[in-house]
């Protein structure tokens, strides 16, 4: 039986001997028809793209603490060499809004991306899409890219840390006026934080006098105050701060400041 080429300029040669052959117009013209739609689905096959492929993803560390960093390594294939490339990392997991975009040019089938975690994350996996990319690298393109492409998870645990008292950097003053405390407190993540102090024996938290104090947005220093009532005696006041982030964490402080009084002539 004689085969049939699917090379289009072979069909197209073929086409013009049988145009040539003394068959009646009507065969030639069925017969022509179905040659050239055989060399243009042979054409189609031969251009169609063949999607991405990871072959690695990895992350490390997988687990750390807010305020640290991780690297997302990665690997992939494609067939079509001439194909760029994007990559959509999901930090904050899969169903996060936020994403980082990497462009990819043609011929790059590895990278590497670091991202620092300012607070801690939910979402127990990185999301991170690979797909095929039709403009160009750096091209003002507000699409996600086009083509097929590939889908990943990988793990990540990312922890919260409590705020922290700066022990040493806490100091208190008191006078007839009133009673100041001020100092310093860590947090490596960018939580909400909460600082309370009060005036009273620690084991009588319903009985404690609450401070007025403030805190900068951003800012690890504070200054809490009380205004007394007009005394002379000397008295010695229990301090007791509390700092709090938006997770739950939290860490407490315990101290005196002693008033002298004042010694009327």
């Amino acid at each position: 039986m004689r085969r049939f080429s699917t090379n289009p300029r072979d069909a197209l040669g073929y086409a013009r001997r049988l145009m040539a052959s003394p068959f009646r117009a009507g065969r030639r013209s069925v017969a022509l028809g179905a040659i050239l739609l055989a060399a243009s689905t042979a054409t189609v096959l031969a251009t169609a793209n063949t999607p991405p492929h990871f072959t690695s993803l990895t992350v490390s560390p997988s687990v750390l603490n807010e305020g640290q960093s991780v690297v997302l390594n990665g690997a992939f294939t494609d067939p079509d060499t001439t194909d760029a490339h994007s990559m959509l990392v999901y930090w904050d997991g899969g169903d996060s809004n936020f994403k980082q975009k990497v462009q990819l040019p043609p011929g790059q089938l590895s990278f590497q991306v670091h991202h620092t975690y300012t607070d801690n994350v939910a979402s127990p996996t990185i999301k991170v899409v690979l797909i095929d990319r039709q403009h160009p690298i750096d091209a003002n393109d507000n699409t996600d890219g086009v083509g097929g492409g590939e889908t990943k998870f990988v793990p990540i645990q990312v922890k919260n840390v409590a705020p922290r008292f700066v022990d040493s950097s806490i100091v208190g003053s008191a006078n007839a006026g009133g009673v100041v405390v001020e100092g310093d407190f860590t947090d490596p993540g960018a939580d909400a934080i909460q600082l309370t102090a009060k005036i009273g024996l620690p084991i009588n938290p319903a009985g404690q006098i609450p401070m007025a104090c403030t805190l900068g947005k951003g800012e690890r220093h504070f200054r809490c105050e009380y205004s007394q009532q007009a005394s002379f005696a000397a008295k010695t006041y229990n301090i007791n701060l509390l700092v709090k982030d938006d997770d739950g964490g939290q860490d407490t402080h315990t101290m005196s400041v002693h008033f002298g009084g004042i010694t009327r002539p």
